[in-house]
C-alpha cells in the first residue's frame, strides 16, 4: 500500500464537478477522495512531461553561496537598492524610481521609432 501525504490538499471544486462526482461516488460505492486520486493518476499517466525528470528538478535544494565569495558578486544582487547607488529608499520610493525608469524606456523607444 502506499503511504499519503501527511499534509492535507484544499481544492474548491465547480458546483457541477462536485454534483457529479458524488453521483458518481455514490454510484460506484467509492469514496469521492479515490475518485480524485484516479483522476490525478489519470493525469499524472498521460502528461507529455517526463513527469520523474520535473519531481527531482523542482525538488533540488539551490546550490549554497561560496564562502570565498562576497555576496555582492551573486548576480542577484543587482536587485538589491535596484542595483543603483544612492537608492536606500526605493522601499519607500518604489514609485518614483519605476517612474524614473519606465521614462527612461519610453525616452529609449522614441528615439529609435524616430
Amino acid at each position: 500500500m502506499e503511504k499519503y501525504v501527511g499534509e492535507p490538499l484544499q481544492v474548491h471544486l465547480r458546483q457541477t464537478q462536485y454534483d457529479e462526482l458524488w453521483a458518481l461516488a455514490h454510484h460506484r460505492g467509492e469514496p469521492i477522495v479515490e475518485l480524485i486520486r484516479q483522476g490525478i493518476d489519470h493525469v499524472l499517466a498521460s502528461a507529455p512531461e517526463d513527469i520523474p525528470a520535473l519531481v527531482v528538478y523542482y525538488n533540488q535544494e539551490p546550490e549554497p553561496w561560496p564562502d570565498d565569495s562576497s555576496i555582492e558578486e551573486s548576480p542577484d544582487w543587482a536587485i538589491v537598492n535596484d542595483g543603483h547607488p544612492g537608492t536606500s529608499n526605493a522601499a519607500t520610493e518604489h514609485d518614483k524610481y519605476l517612474a524614473a525608469i519606465l521614462e527612461e524606456e519610453q525616452q529609449r523607444w522614441l528615439a529609435k521609432s524616430s
